[in-house]
């Protein structure tokens, strides 16, 4: 792949990461210093090191929305493509967020609560990273046409 294409598909995905974020950035601060338990210093360097790694690896959590999509929604379908996507935001998240939780001295029991929450997060909310996703590609593939 050339690294024009792996640009783009990069630049896409930290677009809907960014998007994202500001979605369902109130309630990760609510569950996990109001019901996990994190102390606020903890939630702050556990959000620094986790936001690093995870745009770090956006081009990664692209190409596994990519993979899991073709074996659960290879026909499309909004349902489909949501549950995809819940997966693999877990798929990419999850451990990003027990290797920041891990650096920070969060307590197990938060670090469970808070993953629980997430899946559930990213099955109710997941959905809003593909499709802002798509309308991310399909106006960057528009623009690249006009050009």
């Amino acid at each position: 792949m050339k690294r024009k294409e792996i640009w783009r598909r990069y630049r896409t995905d930290v677009i809907a990461l960014i998007i994202f974020g500001l979605v369902t950035s109130f309630t990760t601060i609510i569950y996990e210093v109001l019901l996990a338990g994190t102390s606020p210093g903890q939630w702050l360097g556990v959000r620094v090191l986790y936001n690093i790694l995870r745009f770090a690896g956006a081009y990664l959590l692209g190409d596994l929305i990519e993979k899991i999509r073709a074996k659960l929604a290879p026909k499309g379908g909004f349902i489909r493509k949501a549950l995809a996507d819940a997966c693999a935001l877990s798929l990419y998240q999850l451990p990003i967020y027990f290797i920041s939780a891990l650096i920070m001295q969060v307590s197990l029991k938060s670090m469970i609560i808070t993953a629980i929450l997430y899946v559930l997060d990213n099955i109710f909310l997941g959905w809003v990273y593909g499709y802002t996703r798509d309308r991310v590609k399909t106006f960057f593939l528009k623009r690249q046409a006009q050009n």
